[in-house]
């Protein structure tokens, strides 16, 4: 087992959760069961918050300043392109908080769900693809 098995299996986990959220984010799906909604994201937040701290504060650091320079510039360059996605995550789930901040802006919500979601798409599958295929 890789250094990198606990974020690939952490990445799965984001994922499904991903999917059920844009689900679960549709306006029909919203106003026929919000409990759902909600639970699918605190779900989500709970994982991703811990998972997105751990690879921005530790994970790329590291990397960065490993004596393996290919893999300190493929993270580097990782890093500079999806660094924002914690920023752009933490300002979503700030914006929708709450069951009000949600109802109120169910559109909203949903266009930032599904572009959020893509976000952690593309990060997930860059990491995936260039950065965890050279760790070992």
């Amino acid at each position: 087992m890789n250094g990198a098995s606990r974020y690939k299996n952490q990445h799965k986990i984001i994922l499904s959760m991903c999917s059920a959220l844009e689900v679960a984010a549709q306006p029909e799906a919203i106003k026929d069961d919000f409990d759902y909604l909600w639970s699918v994201l605190k779900t989500l937040d709970d994982i991703l918050t811990t998972h997105l701290k751990a690879e921005d504060d530790f994970l790329y650091p590291r990397l960065i300043n490993g004596e393996d320079k290919p893999l300190s510039e493929v993270a580097k360059k990782i890093q500079d392109e999806m660094g924002t996605v914690s920023i752009a995550y933490g300002m979503y789930k700030e914006k929708f908080s709450s069951k009000e901040s949600i109802l109120e802006n169910i559109e909203s919500f949903y266009k930032e769900t599904k572009l959020i979601v893509a976000a952690l798409d593309e990060r997930i599958a860059k990491e995936e693809k260039e950065l965890f295929s050279m760790i070992r």
